[in-house]
């Protein structure tokens, strides 16, 4: 094969079109990062209706360097992951997973960990309900975080570095980026919800075994109901963070 002709493991992202009405394809390939292309043919084609957002199979791009200009030739749709279309917290799981891919640059170029991460969320977000969509986006977040490593270790203050103290809970500080134990939040004063999070003994040891499970088995372990919302208000800072600004996915609220 011509260096003209390329095929390779990808997820789609996004489509969308340019300003001519052709419809220009983005794609997390496994071993490559990002990836654009066009995809020509009209609205009812083959392969625009193969290379939608969010399915996953092998793409084969024709190269044109004197053009500078990618076009999709053909794309195998080995999962389409029907039920994302027909859920809308599903929906928007799972373009909140494609918009910090996009935003993060495959988690920072970590191409194939974060291709099987969003291959692994989709797939959980597929074959589950809607009452999983929760812990899939807080596992797929928290994993997400470890590949650029940027996720806080939630068994060690990150002050004193002493054990924490699951039975007491701790606080993660937004201003160090960090979790820090009681002894250490309470000697810098009162603080807002703005400043800390407060995190019970439970949400602690949940982050800290299921970060070390294999992404089906970590959704076996699930915090309560009343840790939920915690959790999620944690891992989605820090996404935030780590994306660098506001997703536009968590913005709408469909999530929380």
């Amino acid at each position: 094969m011509s260096n003209r002709n390329l095929s390779f493991e990808a997820v789609v992202l996004r489509c969308r079109e340019s300003p001519g009405g052709d419809r220009i394809v983005t794609f997390l390939a496994a071993d490559s990062g990002l990836v654009e292309a066009f995809a020509f043919g009209g609205p009812k084609s083959r392969l625009r209706s193969l290379a939608a957002p969010y399915h996953a199979g092998t793409a084969w791009i024709y190269r044109d360097p004197a053009k500078d200009l990618k076009k999709l030739s053909d794309f195998d749709a080995r999962e389409t992951y029907p039920t994302l279309r027909e859920n809308l917290r599903k929906i928007w799981a799972a373009s909140y997973f494609a918009e910090t891919v996009l935003r993060t640059d495959a988690a920072g170029g970590e191409s194939r960990a974060a291709y099987d991460l969003l291959r692994s969320g989709l797939s959980a977000l597929d074959s589950g309900g809607e009452s999983e969509v929760d812990y899939v986006c807080l596992q797929y977040g928290w994993r997400l975080l470890e590949l650029m490593g940027l996720r806080p270790d939630p068994k060690s203050c990150g002050q004193c570095g002493g054990l924490l103290r699951e039975i007491q809970g701790a606080v993660f500080s937004r201003a160090q980026g960090t979790f820090r134990c009681s002894r250490c939040a309470r000697a810098d004063g009162p603080r807002t919800l703005a400043d800390e999070i407060a995190l019970s003994g439970g949400s602690l040891r949940y982050l800290a075994v299921s970060g070390d499970l294999p992404f089906r088995d970590a959704l076996r372990v699930r915090p309560s109901e009343e840790e939920l919302p915690v959790l999620k208000a944690l891992v989605f800072h820090l996404v935030r963070t780590a994306a660098e600004g506001e997703l536009r996915t968590l913005a709408r609220g469909e999530l929380f």
